[in-house]
């Protein structure tokens, strides 16, 4: 495959390979011209939103076979998504990035910070969506990155990716940027989305997506994204103004007995 750019998605067994197609129909419905190709286990998993199929030579059916297809991209400049992902808006301009980064990569949400050499402020990135140069150097950093998960998940079998990612960026010199939500919009806990950018790349399942990416975009203007009811309560949100404390305070009761009923069940 001859191309400058293009989207690489990864998906051992038929589930994320589903996953896989679907998001790729999203890419291909708002950027029809950006190729797109899948790293998966069996090639009957195929299907022709995709320019092309590479099967995974010994798939284990862990991380590896997600991290390994990145160092083999037919690109030179690739953004990797994840099989749970929906293009919502179109994103070439991401790649302009890569003209001065090597990597580009939004923050988790979750602070869960790993013990690592790596300090708390350097919090974990989310890996659903990276977009990085086809250089040796970032090729020699996913291979980092592996052997580090791999040595991590030696101690403890359940460790995701992103621990030793995080370990490995920070030990790294790579040059990267950090994106912007927008371009990683999880889903399964309040986020944010800025003024005038709309949502490019919502990343999350069991959700009506098309539905949720109409309401997001249609204005352009600050957006908050709630996951429930529940996350209202003053713990958790902050109001200053008078109106927005007294929904608050008159809410809190139900909210709370909604939460002890449920324990209770």
């Amino acid at each position: 495959m001859q191309s400058k750019r293009g989207i690489l998605y990864a998906a051992s067994g038929e589930m994320y390979a589903r996953e896989a197609t679907a998001s790729a129909y999203t890419a291909r419905d708002h950027m029809p011209d950006l190729p797109r190709i899948l790293f998966t286990d069996k090639a009957e998993y195929g299907d022709p939103v995709f320019d092309e199929v590479r099967v995974i030579e010994e798939p284990t059916y862990s991380y590896r076979d997600k991290i390994l297809p990145l160092t083999q991209s037919p690109f030179e400049e690739t953004i990797f998504l994840d099989t749970d992902t929906y293009v919502a808006s179109p994103f070439p301009e991401v790649f302009d990035l890569l003209d001065r980064f090597e990597l580009g990569i939004a923050h988790d949400p979750c602070r869960a910070c790993e013990p690592t050499e790596a300090p708390q402020s350097f919090v974990e990135m989310n890996t659903g969506v990276i977009l990085y140069r086809n250089t040796e150097r970032v090729r020699s950093f996913f291979h980092d990155w592996l052997a580090n998960h791999e040595a991590l998940r030696e101690k403890n079998s359940k460790v995701n990716d992103q621990v030793a990612f995080r370990k490995t960026l920070f030990a790294s010199d790579l040059r990267f940027y950090i994106l912007p939500q927008e371009y990683n919009f999880r889903l399964f806990q309040p986020y944010f989305a800025g003024d005038t950018l709309p949502v490019k790349i919502l990343h999350g399942r069991g959700i009506d997506l098309p539905e949720l990416e109409a309401r997001l975009n249609k204005t352009d203007s600050y957006r908050l994204y709630m996951t429930s009811i529940e996350q209202f309560l003053p713990e958790t949100t902050i109001f200053t103004t008078r109106y927005g404390t007294w929904m608050q305070k008159a809410l809190a009761p139900f909210i709370r007995l909604m939460l002890k009923l449920r324990k209770g069940a």
